[in-house]
């Protein structure tokens, strides 16, 4: 009989120092608590899980894709994810823009191009 044990990625606290800029665990716990990520102890010293933590220092950046690409932000959110920007600029950049402009002469027609009227 084969036993599988299934694990969640913990990151201790002195690893996350680096990440946000602390030089002590101690603000390191204080900006956990402020962020509803929970802080557990092991004999190795104080850890939480992976994914709370990056939900919480990803939070930022998921709000502000929310507010301004409504149901579009996971796309966006997986492409900042994958370090895929170019995706997100042609994802963003989407809209065809459209002018009223009608060109009038041979010269203006070779730099803009036919109307599309």
């Amino acid at each position: 009989m084969t036993i599988y044990f299934l694990h969640v990625d913990r990151m201790y606290l002195h690893e996350i120092t680096r990440l946000i800029n602390m030089a002590d665990t101690r603000p390191v716990a204080t900006w956990c608590r402020k962020n509803n990520v929970n802080i557990y102890k092991d004999s190795s010293g104080k850890f939480v899980m992976k994914a709370d933590f990056e939900l919480a220092y990803d939070w930022p950046l998921v709000t502000m894709l929310k507010s301004k690409h409504g149901d579009k932000w996971r796309t966006i959110y997986e492409a900042y994810l994958k370090d895929n920007l170019l995706e997100v600029l042609d994802f963003s950049n989407s809209k065809k823009k459209t002018s009223n402009y009608v060109a009038k002469g041979n010269i203006s027609t070779k730099l803009f191009g036919e109307s599309s009227k």
